[in-house]
C-alpha cells in the first residue's frame, strides 16, 4: 500500500519539479528543481529494489547538478535578482519540514521492510536448523 502512495508522491513531485526546471526564468531555481527532480528519480529506483542504481543516480547526476549549481553561483551574480516574498515564513518552514519528514518516512519504511524480510528469512533458517539438529539427535 505504501509503495503505491510513494510511487504517486514521487511521480507528482518529479513532474512538478521538472516543470519548474523548464519554466523557471531564474537559473538557480531551475537548477535547484533539477537536482530535486533527480533525487525523486532515484526514489523510483529505490522503490523498484534497485538500490545500486538509486545510489548511482544520487551520486552521479545530483552531484553533477550540484557542481553546476556551485559554478553558477561563483561565475554569475544571480542572487541579486532573487527577492523572495513570503507573507508567512513560518508556513514555509512548516511545509518544507513536513515534506522532508514525509520523504524520510517513505525511505525509512522501504528500508525497514527489507530488514524485516531478512529477519523473517533468518528466523525461518534458524527453525530449519533446529529441526535438522533435532532429527540428527534422534537418529543417534
Amino acid at each position: 500500500m505504501y509503495e503505491i502512495v510513494a510511487f504517486y508522491l514521487f511521480a507528482i513531485s518529479t513532474v512538478v519539479l521538472f516543470a519548474i526546471t523548464a519554466l523557471s526564468k531564474n537559473v538557480l531555481y531551475a537548477m535547484t528543481a533539477l537536482a530535486a527532480g533527480m533525487v525523486m528519480i532515484s526514489g523510483f529506483f529505490f522503490l523498484l529494489g534497485a538500490d545500486f542504481l538509486g545510489v548511482v543516480q544520487l551520486i552521479v547526476y545530483v552531484g553533477a547538478v550540484m557542481a553546476l549549481y556551485a559554478f553558477a553561483m561563483m561565475f554569475f551574480d544571480l542572487t541579486r535578482d532573487i527577492q523572495e516574498k513570503h507573507r508567512n515564513p513560518s508556513l514555509v518552514f512548516l511545509l518544507g519540514g513536513l515534506m522532508a519528514v514525509v520523504f524520510v518516512v517513505i525511505f525509512s519504511v522501504l528500508l525497514l521492510e527489507r530488514i524485516l524480510r531478512l529477519y523473517i528469512l533468518l528466523l525461518r533458517g534458524l527453525e530449519t536448523l533446529k529441526l535438522l539438529v533435532w532429527c540428527y539427535l534422534q537418529n543417534i
